[in-house]
């Protein structure tokens, strides 16, 4: 079961100690690694990922990313959200101000 959008909004997530994230130079794409699995990024999971510090939370992630034109206005704290439940769940960030893991 997932959890609702209302359990991240005060996040300020950051990826788990033990995950890579990293640039793939042979096959030109993103990637993050962990718990013996490989993700290949998208570009929005990519720019969403990449500003998961542990110092950013997801308020300032979301108006970063509708400020940039990566996400619309309308649908830019449902799709940020949305990155975030799927990578909080299959184990790769966590919430640093509540030590969510």
């Amino acid at each position: 079961m997932s959890a609702s959008h209302e359990d991240y909004s005060g996040w300020v997530p950051a990826l788990h100690q033990g995950i890579n994230f990293y640039h793939d130079n042979l096959l030109d794409r993103w990637v993050v690694s962990g718990i013996n699995r490989i993700v290949f990024l998208n570009h929005s999971s990519y720019e969403v990922l990449k500003r998961c510090d542990g110092k950013t939370d997801l308020g300032t992630i979301c108006d970063e990313l509708c400020d940039s034109g990566i996400f619309q206005q309308a649908t830019v704290h449902d799709n940020v959200l949305n990155i975030i439940q799927d990578f909080d769940i299959n184990g790769y960030i966590c919430n640093l101000i509540n030590n969510h893991a």
